[in-house]
């Protein structure tokens, strides 16, 4: 779980990061430790066909802006917390089930534990919640999540993952394992393929530049439930859930353990959206097309 930003990470599971940035690995006699991290961004996607509704096309975006705070007991473990606020644009031209939202904001909080303690191990222990920041209404909006992240050094090269990810909350729980393994191939090449939360080629020219082969997710991580505001009759106040996936191409800086930005451009594959109503029943799937993609995101750490 080493090389990489957590903002890369972001895109492919809202609430699960490697915390890359709480190296525990590092001396202490040789640096000192950066406690404050933040990162954010953004995407957007072209305009996608419906599959069903005729004359009617998506227009889908999303953000995220995160800060963190990290705390180091010793040399082998820390606490991690974290702030953040994300943002998805999904505006339909002929909306289903009389939703008329585009816009969705959530705010986000949580807590996680990263150790070193075992041997060849590192573990994450994230504890969080979002909510609906137009109303705050936390019984209605709020969902909260834990990720088990534990990496194993079973080789010099090859790292083997193992855990679970899940979220409960808005008539919606899911539970999700997490396994795969990391392959430093040589000094340039490296591949992660750990599911669901990061799989990737990457290509380093340098200690400062390297391109990337990712997978990415939109909609937040597999069937997470969005609450929406407003709307008519069973379908006010639905519950939605958006699904889908692509692969994009990046290339990014990193300037020694301080700074990481990238930009990059996809495909998407296309995906639906799950309509249910406000206590999560009579779901009705609307499939969308494919569509093309750019991203952009920056990470600071000090």
């Amino acid at each position: 779980m080493k090389k990489r930003l957590a903002c890369v990470l972001a895109p492919l599971s809202l609430f699960a990061t490697d915390y890359v940035f709480v190296d525990l690995d590092h001396p202490w006699e040789i640096d000192k430790k950066y406690p404050w991290h933040f990162e954010v961004d953004g995407r957007k996607v072209a305009s996608a066909n419906f599959e069903d509704l005729k004359h009617s096309k998506l227009h889908y975006a999303d953000a995220h802006a995160f800060g963190y705070y990290s705390h180091f007991w010793n040399q082998k473990n820390a606490v991690s917390l974290q702030l953040g606020y994300t943002y998805m644009q999904l505006d339909w031209d002929k909306s289903a089930r009389g939703i008329e939202q585009s816009n969705f904001h959530l705010g986000l909080a949580s807590v996680a534990i990263v150790s070193n303690a075992l041997d060849k191990w590192r573990f994450i222990l994230n504890l969080g919640m979002t909510v609906d920041t137009t109303t705050f209404d936390f019984g209605h909006s709020s969902v909260y999540y834990t990720l088990l992240w534990g990496r194993y050094a079973f080789l010099k090269n090859v790292g083997v993952h193992t855990g679970f990810f899940g979220f409960t909350g808005v008539h919606t729980t899911y539970l999700l394992p997490v396994i795969g393994f990391d392959f430093q191939i040589n000094s340039q090449w490296k591949l992660n393929a750990i599911f669901p939360l990061d799989f990737s080629l990457s290509y380093n020219f340098n200690s400062s530049w390297e391109a990337a082969l990712s997978w990415a997710s939109f909609g937040g991580p597999y069937r997470y439930p969005w609450r929406v505001n407003g709307g008519e009759g069973r379908f006010r106040d639905a519950v939605i859930e958006v699904n889908a996936n692509g692969l994009e191409v990046d290339l990014n800086y990193n300037y020694k353990r301080n700074l990481f930005a990238g930009i990059g451009a996809g495909w998407n594959f296309g995906g639906w959206i799950l309509v249910r109503d406000h206590n999560g029943h009579h779901g009705k799937y609307y499939d969308f097309n494919t569509a093309p993609y750019v991203q952009a995101n920056l990470a600071i750490t000090f």
